[in-house]
């Protein structure tokens, strides 16, 4: 759902950038909430102290709120779990081949290694005295 809200205070961080409280009103009760981001002002006041802007709220819990429509918010999110998925599937594939090598780097070893008493497969004919 879609009301109007009035934004209340501003937080400036300096890596994060502006957090932004605000109030609406559903259905008689004042509700509050906060967010970083603030796309929907609806006065030339923007996205200032006073301003009133568009505040999108689940019907069924009112305190689910952001200044952005969920769908856009959702798109940011999206974007932040192929990013981590990619990143996941680049660890499992250097995880493989470093495996790879190890085993092959082993087998190489241990046919160098081997001992007089192991048995390689060959036969050898030693002529007796």
């Amino acid at each position: 759902m879609v009301t109007r809200g009035e934004i209340t205070h501003i937080y400036h961080q300096s890596k994060r950038g502006p957090t932004y409280e605000y109030v609406f009103e559903v259905n008689g009760v004042r509700v509050s909430g906060g967010g970083t981001t603030c796309q929907t002002p609806t006065t030339a006041k923007g996205c200032n102290e006073g301003g009133l802007v568009r505040v999108y709220y689940d019907p069924n819990d009112p305190s689910e709120t952001l200044l952005q429509e969920f769908g856009d918010a959702g798109r940011g999110q999206l974007i932040a779990g192929t990013l981590m998925a990619g990143a996941g599937l680049v660890f499992i594939g250097m995880n493989f081949l470093v495996r790879i090598t190890e085993k092959d780097s082993d087998e190489a070893d241990a046919s160098v290694d081997r001992t007089p008493d192991e048995k390689s497969g060959v036969i050898h004919i030693v002529p007796g005295e």
